[in-house]
């Protein structure tokens, strides 16, 4: 969400099944919020945008599923990118259940990418510098550290969603 209202979205929609990560999004950029537990998330994106899609879905769930995948999908407008930057299972042999005909016809992108595409030489640098100016919300990210002992309770937090970000500190 912070690269996108860095580079100058104009709508960025946050989307998680997790209020209370819902609520503290827009500290990070979201303009909107959704919880697919309240509807079906393509049909209020492409209501939110008239009926015209996102320019582009960025999927960061930590498993990517075939139904969440086709959901991505439809979100995106005629010649917008679906960018998978999660993993999914192995054995998914499909791209979320979407026909290659429905990628030609609709002239939409379905990519991958592992941290951003990151030029370490060039972004970090770049992404130091907007930390160091208080555009880029890290400190924000970390809702709790812990010491090494108390990893097993970093790894239950994370799997129950209590954190935005937890940091086992060394």
């Amino acid at each position: 969400m912070q690269g996108a209202a860095i580079a100058g979205a104009a709508e960025i929609v946050a989307v998680d099944i997790n209020d209370g990560k819902l609520e503290i999004a827009e500290t990070f950029g979201a303009t909107r919020s959704l919880n697919p537990r309240r509807g079906d998330i393509a049909e209020q994106v492409m209501e939110w945008t008239g009926w015209r899609g996102a320019d582009s879905t960025i999927m960061t769930t930590d498993l990517l599923t075939p139904p969440l995948i086709s959901d991505g999908f439809r979100t995106i407008r005629r010649g917008g990118t679906l960018v998978l930057v999660s993993a999914t299972h192995r054995r998914h042999t499909s791209i979320g259940g979407v026909m290659p005909v429905d990628v030609a016809f609709s002239e939409k992108t379905i990519t991958g990418c592992v941290y951003g595409g990151a030029r370490a030489g060039v972004d970090l640098v770049r992404n130091l510098r907007l930390y160091t100016q208080g555009r880029l919300k890290i400190d924000e990210m970390i809702t709790r550290t812990y010491p090494p002992e108390e990893v097993n309770v970093a790894f239950d937090d994370m799997y129950q969603g209590r954190n935005v970000r937890g940091l086992i500190n060394f």
